[in-house]
């Protein structure tokens, strides 16, 4: 039941972050500024929900310590994602940012003595394969921009994969670690801001909905399933997150959806449901 428990987390997460890019691009907002609210305004929210006992509890100094270099680590993912979105398309932007769960079964394996079965790498590789046909044609025509979108989010991704081990190896409730790694992030991002600079209503309504929706509700649900979930299955599952990016650029943007596109979306789709049956099974 608790492992049923953690794919629903994962499955929602996903489906959470894969429309992140439309709400950060309604905001119109820049990334330094977006990348602030929506921390200030998640970490605000749960401040008012979270009762102080809990926000207290964090399990020691060493516990603490952690979870703050958590905050810094999301803090550099944050500017890497949307300034990335600045320079490239919501796909591009969407697609290396999803090997982070791959960098984080990378990282268990070197650094937490976690091994992976063979058919785990099996699904492994088979959604890296879905995620490349999905890239292809952008690679294929990307531009200076481009390639410095990209690299800003295979850099966002790798700063969150670390972040994640972090919140696995810890003891305190999602909850509490997600609060600590918001307020953090916030902090570390105000000597960057334009402290002056005011923007539309619409834009602070738009960081709200990304800071309660896509990084707490979003982030309490991938944490929680990684408590019961594998990395090498969680990749399958989290790598379904392109596919709703894809589509939702073409929805929004009409970004292009090329037969690559609906082809690597169908095997990343279809190789998450097959990790879950197979798990299921055993």
């Amino acid at each position: 039941m608790q492992l049923q428990k953690g794919y629903f987390y994962l499955y929602l997460a996903a489906l959470i972050w894969g429309s992140l890019g439309v709400f950060a691009r309604l905001s119109g907002m820049p990334p330094v500024e977006l990348a602030f609210y929506r921390l200030f305004l998640a970490g605000l929210f749960l401040s008012c929900f979270l009762p102080r006992g809990k926000r207290l509890a964090t399990g020691g100094l060493r516990s603490y310590l952690l979870n703050c270099g958590a905050g810094v680590l999301f803090a550099v993912d944050c500017l890497c994602f949307f300034h990335a979105l600045r320079l490239t398309t919501l796909s591009n932007t969407v697609f290396p940012y999803n090997m982070q769960p791959v960098f984080m079964m990378m990282l268990s394996r070197l650094f937490a003595g976690e091994k992976n079965t063979p058919g785990s790498m099996r699904f492994v590789c088979v959604a890296l394969f879905g995620l490349v046909l999905l890239f292809l044609p952008s690679f294929v025509t990307a531009s200076l921009a481009d390639i410095l979108g990209l690299g800003l989010s295979l850099a966002g991704s790798f700063c969150l994969a670390v972040a994640a081990l972090i919140a696995r190896r810890l003891t305190v409730s999602a909850l509490v670690f997600v609060y600590y790694e918001i307020v953090v992030a916030a902090l570390c991002l105000v000597p960057f801001m334009q402290h002056y600079a005011a923007f539309p209503l619409s834009g602070y309504l738009w960081a709200a909905v990304i800071g309660m929706v896509h990084t707490v509700f979003a982030y309490i649900c991938y944490y929680q399933g990684l408590r019961t979930v594998k990395p090498a299955q969680a990749t399958a599952i989290i790598l379904f997150t392109p596919v709703i990016a894809a589509l939702c650029g073409y929805l929004f943007f009409r970004e292009s959806v090329s037969l690559f596109t609906l082809a690597g979306g169908a095997i990343i789709t279809a190789n998450g449901i097959c990790t879950v049956a197979a798990k299921e099974k055993s």
